[in-house]
């Protein structure tokens, strides 16, 4: 919920930092302005201090403005040091030696979602990532399963106006549909994303509670379509949702 104050600039300057956030591409001054409703030249302005306190940087050939190699640093340092982290890491490790499949554990932050801790598969052909990457939350399967656990008033405010690019063919772009969707991973207790942010990768996540039901963020279990068929993919699940990982 909104507070009743809060200051116009930084709340400006939160939005363009979500923005690349959920962008997985460099952005322009003019595609940051049409998203997030402002001004050319306010934009403008404010990616020049983003820039000068190196949170941003800007691509010389495109002009695009993309998250800064500081600030990502900055969120794996913190990430890092999460006690929440070494608490699941052990489950973390027994389910890749079971499945093995790359797992990720992934945070709510600030609108987007933030891979908080990673455990590889030791396979040939496997999915790569790196601890502090942000991703959008509506075409992942722990953004899904942790946006269908948030309560209700900060999801619908989260969603007010949310915008839904398409990766793949099987992304939901639809915000009737993907409000369908998050009652399913409610009722269900799990998420999919069936290539929806790429193709050829198939995921499936649950939510991670604490000890009075919190939530504190989602698991995976991510791989590639030959590998993840549906059975294995029912299979995981129901590992998934057997474990405490807190």
């Amino acid at each position: 919920m909104k507070p009743n104050y809060t200051i116009g600039s930084a709340e400006k300057v939160c939005d363009i930092l979500t923005a690349l956030c959920q962008n997985k591409e460099p952005m322009g001054v003019t595609e940051l302005s049409r998203e997030l409703g402002m001004t050319k030249s306010t934009v403008h302005k404010l990616l020049l201090t983003l820039e000068y306190k190196k949170l941003v940087e800007q691509d010389v050939e495109t002009s695009k403005y993309g998250l800064s190699l500081s600030f990502v640093l900055m969120l794996q340092t913190y990430l890092s040091e999460e006690k929440l982290t070494a608490k699941i890491r052990p489950q973390m490790e027994r389910l890749v030696a079971q499945f093995n499949e790359t797992m990720h554990f992934g945070v709510y932050m600030d609108g987007a979602l933030v891979i908080a801790a990673k455990q590889e598969a030791r396979q040939s052909v496997r999915v790569t990532s790196q601890v502090g990457r942000i991703s959008n939350l509506y075409c992942t399967s722990m953004g899904k399963a942790i946006l269908a656990n948030l309560p209700d008033g900060e999801r619908d405010a989260l969603l007010t106006d949310y915008h839904y690019p398409r990766y793949t063919k099987h992304t939901i772009t639809d915000p009737h549909e993907f409000l369908h969707e998050l009652e399913r991973v409610r009722a269900l207790g799990y998420a999919i994303d069936n290539e929806e942010f790429e193709e050829g990768i198939r995921c499936v996540s649950v939510p991670v509670f604490g000890l009075y039901r919190n939530l504190c963020g989602a698991v995976s279990m991510t791989g590639p379509k030959f590998r993840m068929t549906d059975e294995k993919i029912f299979q995981i699940r129901d590992a998934l949702l057997r474990t405490e990982f807190l």
